[in-house]
């Protein structure tokens, strides 16, 4: 029996008693109860171990005290005797009864605690198993009752969402019907009026033109006017003389040279330019008139002295007007020469006056040419917004950037390589400008034509594209960047890039080392920039200005030249 305790020990415990687990249902004992029942069946056990192991341990001692005397039994019977020796044998057979009814109470103790233990896992699983199935019978009515309610309840929500995605989408389309029909409303008006205001800009632009021309004709009739009314300043005096004289001459002979040499009065200007100057210079040309003879009041024409005194004195006062009049040359002569001194050579303005009469010719010609290409490549354009269909933009309408550029390339370079080498030949020195210096300058002209001129399209066909213009309003978008480019930007690029090539011809035939001055236009003052060159004095052909710029022109604008110097 000794044997089977750390069996059952192992197997019934109260500690295992106490923390022995069940698996929790929905609804079953009340695990709190449970608890409880297990923790007083665990502290009777426990109470029941502690007895059971007191009484081992003394049962044990008793056994190691019988087992091992200190005497021995023919020790102890030769000192006690054999009443003592029947003492011990009577006493180990106590012990032994003692242990085997110990022995017996444990096991039937441990037989009892299993038994309880064993009926209330019974009993709990008994009632576990009731209330599991009571528990998984609810739950599965729990559950088909809200598999059921969800059912319905989603029936109801596809249904009201099915209605109000209907509604929503019946609204919006609507909404999308009537912002098309306002928004192709406003795009008919806008396009309306933008027609309407293109046109009256037309209209305005034609104006302008007119009377441009109106103005340039009348500018041209005065300066014609003012040339003439010049020439025939002279001529009306030279005539009022003439007629003079010989109004005189029919008076008297005799004073018909005085009397034509007297300075007229000047007439004022008329207020009116005539065709005919002729008729009012002798109109307001105030002629002196000879006095007349009042000597002898009343001439006796039988006295003959006194006609030859008259005719004496009359000669003596010829006489005298001559050498007047021939003091009064000779002192206007050193007068007059004195107002209008003779011009003194001046290297700017001569080397200013050949570049400005050269320029301004080749770019009156040169606009013309670029004016001419940028029209046909318009019209270009038009055709193939009316051919092609879908977006169009620069590359799809001029082509590759690098074949537009190269084309205006070879329109603008005879002009450039006719400037160039007008301003080598400015210089003293005429040479053939080399080819890649003028190529280098169309490139730049180029650029500065074609680069905004393709952005603008791409920019004002990609808009119109965006919000679904028509054709006509795009056509209108392109003839606008067209129109801007003619008027605005062609005469400025054609006059800056010619005087840029006259400045290359001028740099490219002076001798390397050769000192210049940077100097500014005296009728056009340039900016702090070219003030600095100035400032930096003479500088060797070949070397870089303070701008760092190897010969004018410094910015857009800029008309300054190089002239040079002797230091």
């Amino acid at each position: 029996m000794a044997d089977q305790r750390p069996e059952i020990r192992a197997l019934l415990t109260s500690e295992a008693i106490e923390h022995i687990g069940f698996r929790l249902t929905l609804r079953g004992f009340d695990t709190t109860q449970v608890r409880d029942y297990l923790r007083r069946v665990a502290y009777h056990v426990r109470n029941l171990q502690a007895q059971t192991d007191d009484l081992t341990r003394r049962l044990s001692d008793a056994e190691d005290r019988a087992e091992n005397p200190v005497l021995d039994d023919s020790k102890l019977a030769g000192a006690l005797g054999e009443e003592t020796a029947r003492i011990l044998r009577s006493a180990h057979e106590a012990a032994a009864d003692i242990r085997g009814r110990a022995e017996e109470h444990v096991e039937r103790v441990v037989q009892q605690a299993r038994d309880d233990s064993q009926r209330l896992t019974n009993e709990a699983a008994n009632i576990l198993e009731v209330r599991r199935s009571a528990a998984d019978a609810e739950a599965a009515e729990i559950l088909r009752t809200a598999i059921d309610e969800a059912a319905r309840v989603t029936a109801e929500s596809t249904a009201a969402a099915a209605a109000t995605v209907a509604e929503a989408q019946a609204t919006a389309e609507a909404t999308i019907e009537q912002a098309k029909a306002e928004r192709n409303e406003v795009l008919s008006d806008v396009r309306h009026r933008r027609r309407v205001a293109n046109t009256q800009i037309e209209q305005l632009r034609a104006g302008r033109e007119r009377l441009l021309q109106a103005y340039d004709v009348v500018r041209s009739t005065l300066d014609t006017v003012t040339a003439e009314l010049g020439v025939a300043d002279g001529q009306a005096k030279a005539a009022a003389e003439e007629v003079g004289r010989r109004m005189n001459a029919a008076i008297d002979p005799l004073r018909a040279d005085s009397l034509a040499s007297t300075p007229l009065v000047d007439a004022p200007e008329p207020e009116q330019p005539v065709a005919e100057p002729e008729q009012p210079v002798a109109e307001s040309v105030a002629v002196v008139e000879p006095e007349p003879a009042h000597e002898p009041a009343e001439p006796e024409p039988s006295n003959a002295s006194a006609a030859h005194g008259l005719f004496e004195r009359l000669r003596t006062e010829r006489a005298e007007s001559v050498a007047a009049a021939k003091e009064t040359l000779q002192d206007a002569k050193p007068r007059k020469q004195k107002e209008k001194p003779a011009p003194e050579h001046d290297p700017l303005t001569e080397r200013v006056s050949a570049r400005d009469e050269t320029c301004s010719g080749l770019s009156e010609h040169l606009t013309r040419r670029i004016k001419r290409a940028l029209q046909d490549e318009q019209n270009l354009v038009l055709d193939r917004l009316r051919s092609v269909r879908g977006s169009v933009n620069a590359d799809s309408a001029l082509g590759a950037e690098s074949e537009h550029l190269a084309s205006y390339m070879a329109i603008t370079e005879p002009a450039l390589a006719d400037a160039a080498r007008a301003g080598a030949a400015a210089t003293g020195t005429p040479i053939d400008v080399p080819e890649e210096l003028v190529a280098r300058v169309a490139n730049d002209l180029a650029m500065e034509l074609v680069l905004p001129l393709r952005r603008q399209l791409d920019e004002r066909l990609h808009e119109a594209a965006a919000v679904g213009d028509d054709q006509i309003t795009a056509s209108d978008h392109v003839s606008s960047a067209y129109r801007e480019a003619k008027t605005q930007r062609v005469a400025r690029l054609a006059n800056d890039w010619l005087l840029s090539a006259w400045a290359v011809g001028a740099h490219a035939a002076t001798a390397p080392g050769t000192p210049g001055l940077w100097s500014s236009d005296p009728a056009k003052p340039c900016c702090t920039d070219c003030d600095d060159n100035n400032l930096a004095g003479s500088v060797p052909a070949g070397s870089a200005f303070p701008t760092g710029h190897l010969h004018p022109p410094a910015h857009p604008g800029c008309r300054c030249v190089v002239v040079p110097t002797t230091t």
